[in-house]
This record gives structure tokens, C-alpha cells and sequence, in this order.
């Protein structure tokens, strides 16, 4: 059965939240003395203050943008998670910078989305001594068990320096209200500095259900050197194994630990070193790690003290990777610099991550304009994707977010859908180093139904603003027809059969058509919204056709996507003789 695009889905529901950076008093750190530009930008935000002023944040009413944060000051570089044992609730983390530091804000909705809570990871017991925290990450296990990863650390204002990255978990077992229970992963201190850590958390019934993953960059030698860390847990959280160390180069950033539906892990990160997006499996929990495999070699997106072009915000290539719930397929989406602009590019692995395809361009647009900070997720074996793009602004600057998805296993990607309502200035919010943030990434996840978009925003309401928005897009799985059998049959023997269709998306008008079909056939169906339609072929060959095969297409389509199959007819020569 194939798989085609008919036109692109939509469906809007968008929530926001607003915040400025925090003054802090310090002076612009200059390359040779600052922090490495391989940090995450989570913690280079805390080493900055803004030079622009604040306003007030936008009030939602019915129809308008939906702001999920009540705070006045800066929240950015969201993350987005579906309980699945109730995928009407969601909840999202971000960095949310307070009048005395900055934090980790929890954002839970239990309406898919249409109202939201606001809280904060708890600053005491394991955080209690700690001035900052950054690189929010959430995940939910099978039993709606919520697991959230970030990093803790202090900055020594003199010399404008983090210290003492400490990664941490804490875990809510209440969709996020609250989060009784935080255990420390792993901490630094000296020449070490952990940061932007990721979780992933097995939500099968396997071997290893339940167990949570996190990766993460440790900085050693003064920030000239960066591995890539993992550590589990089998017990809910409660502790974590000594930390693997699974890269093999001299500088590495941007994990991301992701499960397939055998609790296999795979860790997916960017090789600076060697410009190359690699991945690394795990069969067996966690315990032990595959050698690096190569995804694709890449070219990366310029750093400080370059920018992508008409900007002055840090980008990166980090990876995000998803896999298929339905047939352990491997994906991976990167942003390249290959054409001298960011283009978002996927591969997709069918055996496990033993080999890669060659990549694909998911934005379907032919700019010279810039697309980077893609995110993924897979529900029943769709594959969705959402990333910044500035295809819209003939200038290259102004940003959008832009949704896709995959109904083929990733060989290849629907038409691009605007998320965002308008675009927005990456440049509103400026720091003392001369330089803006809006993350280092965003964030999908989907709950079968809608695929929910986090990002950050500065709305043209709010020009002064960073807000964090979402927007779920309709996600649509193509028909699927049952299989009929090859027909033989000969000149004027009459030929019926039946083909039947169904919907797996609810509420949608099914119809289904014959394409090729040989001369004097009829095909009789009619279009249904139950979810199931059945057409009726009928076809009396003449003499003059036989000899002959036939392969007949029957295409059913739900306005949206289609899907088709195949059906082989043999008109033999001669009509059966009679026993005598």
C-alpha cells in the first residue's frame, strides 16, 4: 500500500507566555575570557543582562493566543510532553528568569492545552543552594509518572563564569503539580562543567519499562574539551547509575536520548570535532554503548562571534531524533549549512541504526532563507516535526515556526504548515553581550490527535516580550485498505469484488476511486464519515481482451491524505473446457 499527500491539515489552538531577562551585574565576556560558545544558551542567558526595556504581558480571550505563563519576565527554549495514560494532559518546561535568578518554569494543562497552571521546579532540598538553573526537558512514562532533567549551577560574577553544573531529575506524579521528589544525576565542580542535559524515558511494557534516560555534555579542561555523558535510572528516579561516557571525539554537544518500542535507547548528538551527527544504541538499559555511528556529515551553523545572516542570536546543528512506535524506525533532523543557509535535513534508519539513509529536506521551500531548531516526535507511527523558519521575510530575518509530518516512514515529508499567526523579531531582546536568545531549541509532542508545538515567541503585541507559545496542528493518518487478492478469470465470465477502506482519523469524509481500470469496468462507491467505505468492482471481459494482466489501483482518500493498493487481474486465453 502507498501513501500520497493530498493537501496540508490544520487545526490552532496557541497559548503564549511572557518574560524579560533579568539585569545582572556583570560586563560582556569577550571569547577569550568568556565561557565556551559550546555551552548551552540556557546558561549562557544567565551570564547576561538586557540592554531593551520590558512591557506589559497580552492578556488571551476566546479565538486569541493562548499565554500559558503568568510571569512578567523572560521564559524561552521550551519543552513539551503528553501524558500517555491521559493525552489530554500536557505539560512544558522552560527557562523562566525571576527577579533574583533564573529557573525552570512548569507550565500543565489538562484540556490538551487550552488553560494552563503555572509552578516552578523546586528550588529547595537537592537545588537548594544553587543561584541558577537552565535546559528544561520533560517526559512522561506508561503510567503518567512525569519525569523533568535540567542543570543547576552557580556563576561567579567576577569572572562572569557558571561552576558547579550539577544535572538533576525531579519527578511528579501528579501531571507536573508538583514535584515531591528531585534527585541529583550527576555534579562538577573545578575544570568540569556539566550542561544541556536531555531525558527520555522507556514507556514499554518491556524488560526495562519505566526506566529513565538522561544525557548530557560534560565540559572538562577549562571548557576546551566536551563528552558525552548517560546515566539511568531503575527505580523511578530515586538514583541513577555512575555516568557512561559514549563519544569518542574532543568536542560534542546536543544529546538527545530517545526509546524504541524493544526499550532499545539510542543517543543522538553532533560531533563538532568532526562535523558529523552521530548515534550511539543501547540494548541492553543503558548498561553498555555502541562504538558512534555516523548519521551524515554536516555543515554547521555559524557560532559566536558569527551569526546566521541579518541576526544576532546563537543557533546550533544539535540533532533531535524520534522513534517509530509502530516499527522501530530511527529518525534524525538536523539543521545544515550546506547551502550557505540553514536548511532542516532528516535520515532515517531501518535497521536499527546499523546504517542511514541520505538525508532529505523537510522545508519545501526554495529561498535562500534560514530553517533551524527542528524537533520531532512519532505517535502511532506518524512522524511529526516542527522548526524556525524565516522562508516568509524577504530580508531573511523575521521568524516563523513551520509544522511537517511523515506518513511513510520518513522517506519523505507532507507540505509545510505555518504554525505561528505572525512573525516575529529574533533581535527584540538584546544582552550585554551584544547579542539575543531565544534557545536552543523548541519542542512537539503528540497525542495521536494533535501534534502540540512549543516554541519561543515575541509577539508583535509584546514587542519586548518572550513569550512561550503552542499551537496543535492536526496530525492525519492516511486510510488504510484491505488487501484483495489477485483475480484470473476469462473472456465473459463475469468478475465482482469488494474493497473496503477505513479511517483511523474520526470525523473525516472517506471516498475512494479506480484508477486504470480496463475498458467496460465499473467501480460504485460512495463517500462515508463512520469511518469505513466499500466499493464494488465489476467487469465482464470480452473476447478481445484476453490475454491480458492487469493491474488495477484503487486509491481511498480522506480529503486529506491518500493511500491506494493493487489488484492483479489475469485474463487467461481460452474459456475452461467441460468434464465429460
Amino acid at each position: 500500500m502507498s501513501t500520497r499527500w493530498v493537501v496540508p491539515v490544520f487545526l490552532i489552538l496557541l497559548i503564549g507566555a511572557t518574560m524579560f531577562p533579568r539585569i545582572l551585574p556583570v560586563s560582556p565576556a569577550s571569547p577569550s575570557e568568556g565561557p565556551s560558545n559550546a555551552l548551552s544558551s540556557g546558561v549562557l542567558m544567565a551570564l547576561q543582562h538586557v540592554t531593551g526595556s520590558s512591557s506589559q504581558s497580552v492578556s488571551a480571550s476566546p479565538g486569541d493566543d493562548i499565554q500559558v505563563s503568568t510571569s512578567t519576565l523572560p521564559n524561552n527554549e521550551p519543552s513539551v510532553a503528553v501524558n500517555p495514560s491521559n493525552p489530554q494532559h500536557l505539560v512544558a518546561g522552560a527557562n523562566d528568569q525571576l527577579l533574583t535568578r533564573n529557573w525552570l518554569a512548569v507550565y500543565t494543562s489538562s484540556d490538551s492545552g487550552l488553560t494552563w497552571m503555572n509552578g516552578l521546579i523546586p528550588m529547595t532540598g537537592a537545588l537548594g543552594s544553587f543561584q541558577e538553573a537552565s535546559d528544561p526537558a520533560v517526559s512522561f512514562s506508561e503510567n503518567g509518572t512525569l519525569y523533568y532533567s535540567g542543570v543547576a549551577f552557580d556563576v561567579n560574577f567576577r569572572t562572569n563564569m557558571p561552576f558547579d553544573g550539577t544535572v538533576f531529575v525531579s519527578k511528579s506524579t501528579n501531571d507536573g503539580s508538583s514535584f515531591p521528589q528531585t534527585t541529583v544525576v550527576d555534579t562538577s565542580s573545578g575544570k568540569i562543567f556539566d550542561d544541556k542535559p536531555y531525558i527520555g524515558v522507556d514507556q514499554t511494557t518491556g524488560l526495562f519499562a519505566g526506566r529513565v534516560y538522561v544525557s548530557w555534555t560534560r565540559f572538562t579542561n577549562s571548557f576546551q574539551a566536551s563528552d558525552i555523558m548517560v546515566a539511568y535510572s531503575g527505580d523511578g528516579g530515586r538514583s541513577f547509575s555512575s555516568p557512561n561516557l559514549i563519544s569518542n571525539s574532543l568536542s560534542n554537544q546536543g544529546s538527545v536520548p530517545v526509546v524504541g518500542p524493544n526499550g532499545e535507547l539510542y543517543i543522538v548528538w553532533d560531533d563538532l570535532s568532526n562535523n558529523q551527527i552521530v548515534e550511539s544504541k543501547s540494548t541492553d538499559g543503558g548498561a553498555s554503548f555502541s562504538s558512534p555511528v555516523v548519521v551524515s556529515s554536516i555543515v554547521q551553523l555559524p557560532e559566536p562571534p558569527n551569526f546566521l545572516a541579518n541576526s544576532r542570536f546563537k543557533v546550533n546543528s544539535d540533532p533531535t531524533a524520534a522513534v517509530d512506535d509502530t516499527n522501530g524506525n530511527v529518525y534524525v533532523a538536523w539543521a545544515d549549512y550546506g547551502n550557505g543557509y540553514a536548511d532542516v535535513l532528516s535520515s532515517r534508519s531501518l535497521d536499527g541504526g546499523a546504517t542511514w539513509s541520505k538525508p532529505i529536506k523537510v522545508n519545501d521551500d526554495n529561498t535562500n532563507h534560514d530553517h533551524f531548531f527542528p524537533w520531532m516526535a512519532v505517535s502511532h507511527g506518524l512522524l511529526n516535526i516542527d522548526f524556525y523558519d524565516r522562508r516568509l521575510d524577504p530580508q531573511n530575518h523575521l521568524v516563523d515556526v513551520f509544522y511537517a509530518e511523515s506518513a511513510d516512514g520518513g522517506a519523505s515529508f507532507s507540505p509545510n504548515i505555518r504554525v505561528t499567526d505572525a512573525s516575529f523579531n529574533p533581535d527584540a531582546i538584546i544582552f550585554s553581550n551584544g547579542e539575543s536568545f531565544i534557545g536552543d531549541y523548541i519542542g512537539i509532542a503528540s497525542n495521536g490527535t494533535l501534534a502540540h508545538s512549543v516554541w519561543t515567541d515575541i509577539p508583535p503585541t509584546s514587542p519586548s516580550n518572550e513569550d512561550i507559545f503552542t499551537e496543535g496542528t492536526k496530525v492525519d493518518r492516511p486510510p488504510v485498505l484491505a488487501p484483495v487478492g489477485s483475480q484470473t478469470l476469462y473472456p465473459g465470465a463475469p468478475l465482482r469484488f469488494d474493497v473496503k477502506a477505513t479511517d483511523p482519523d474520526a470525523g473525516e469524509t472517506l471516498t475512494m476511486v479506480v484508477l486504470g481500470a480496463p475498458s467496460g469496468a465499473t467501480f460504485t462507491s460512495t463517500s462515508s464519515t463512520n469511518g469505513t467505505v466499500t466499493g464494488s468492482f465489476d467487469w465482464t471481459p470480452s473476447a478481445s481482451q484476453a490475454s491480458s494482466n492487469y493491474s488495477v489501483e484503487f486509491e481511498a482518500s480522506d480529503g486529506f491524505l491518500a493511500s491506494s493498493t493493487n489488484v492483479s487481474i489475469i485474463v487467461n486465453v481460452n474459456t475452461p473446457k467441460l468434464s465429460t
